[in-house]
């Protein structure tokens, strides 16, 4: 009983202590160095005063904080601290939250502007950046055209991350708003990706400009167990692949697409679940529904109205462990109305369940126009 004490009046003192630290933009310099330190202690915050802080270049925010008692990095007032210019900000360590920054015409040194890991290998676990905002941020030296350059604004890596209530918007140069990156030796994410707004993303002319995307061809066969969820996606029409799919056992639930020209995809992997999900086209050029390929991918509750390409397209692709075969399983209930020109488009091993179509014009293997 007195061990038990005396760890409570540790634990009490310990976050008793916790301190806060303010800076503006002149302090630049000793915020750097105090956010890279490790020094930080749980339930500590740096917090920014309003004003412009331009040009942060390299930056470091780790340290080691606790469960309801992260290490904070936010804005005295939401939106009122703004970071500009040149960035690549690097977040590592344990239960560190960015909360309230508004990211305005910033952008990546080298590839991630935003990278949740420090060096090779040393990872973020149990992070948050929640109500944030990155707009316009495009580095003026790369074209918004194929071939001309590349960046991404977030990377997000470790594991058990969370990106929520954030805003995304006016991505023009190549390169994806949101990148799950996974490793051989880091690939059980269980990130959370929930609650933003991702914003208008115009047409790109061609491949790299998703707005998220779990895994690579290349890890298509680990498990990242990602949950992406309450998203609203806006006009996102970069390019043909919205949310692309690239690794296995991944939650794709409650998002909205709306007017947006492309699809969510299951390019790579298995045993994805894709639910509950709402496609609005409004008959615009290039919007779609869902598109599947590989095996043991769950589909079911989603409503598609009004997409010009396809609402739900299965297919066999390329050879991939552990068999080259299609199986998907479709639960009631779908609703896929006002699709040309394909409905349900399908090749091999799909089973259909409960599922209403209300005039459609169907290309495919498998078509209907009443319940099935």
């Amino acid at each position: 009983m007195k061990k038990l004490c005396v760890l409570l009046l540790l634990t009490v003192s310990l976050f008793a202590n916790a301190k806060e630290y303010t800076f503006s933009p002149k302090d630049v310099p000793a915020m750097k160095q105090l956010l890279g330190s490790g020094n930080l202690q749980p339930g500590d915050a740096v917090v920014l005063k309003d004003g412009a802080y331009h040009n942060l270049e390299e930056i470091h925010f780790t340290g080691k904080g606790v469960s309801g008692k992260p290490i904070v990095w936010r804005a005295e007032n939401p939106g009122k601290a703004v970071i500009s210019g040149k960035l690549r900000l690097k977040i590592y360590g344990e239960y560190l939250q960015l909360e309230d920054l508004l990211f305005y015409k910033a952008w990546a040194i080298g590839h991630d502007m935003i990278d949740f890991q420090g060096e090779k290998g040393v990872y973020a676990s149990y992070c948050r950046m929640t109500r944030c905002v990155i707009d316009e941020c495009n580095d003026p030296q790369k074209g918004e055209r194929p071939n001309e350059g590349d960046e991404y604004w977030v990377g997000l890596r470790g594991t058990n991350n969370r990106i929520d209530h954030c805003y995304f918007a006016n991505k023009r140069v190549g390169g994806l708003v949101l990148q799950v990156w996974l490793s051989a030796d880091n690939h059980l994410n269980n990130h959370l990706i929930d609650h933003n707004f991702f914003g208008e993303r115009q047409p790109y002319g061609g491949n790299g400009a998703e707005i998220i995307r779990i895994g690579h061809s290349w890890s298509s066969q680990l498990e990242s167990r990602t949950i992406v969820e309450d998203n609203v996606f806006f006009r996102c029409s970069g390019e043909n692949e919205i949310i692309s799919v690239k690794s296995c056992h991944n939650v794709l639930r409650r998002n909205l697409f709306y007017e947006s020209a492309g699809g969510l995809v299951c390019r790579h992997g298995h045993y994805n679940v894709i639910e509950s999900n709402t496609f609005i086209g409004h008959n615009l050029r290039g919007t779609a529904g869902i598109r599947i390929i590989n095996q043991g991918h769950t589909v079911y509750d989603n409503y598609i109205k009004d997409v010009r390409s396809f609402g739900l397209l299965v297919r066999v692709g390329v050879y991939e462990r552990p068999t080259a075969e299609t199986d998907v399983i479709t639960r009631p209930t779908h609703t896929i109305m006002d699709v040309t020109p394909s409905g349900i488009f399908s090749h091999t091993n799909i089973t259909t369940a409960n599922n209403k179509n209300k005039s459609v014009i169907v290309a495919g293997l498998i078509s209907f126009s009443s319940s099935v």
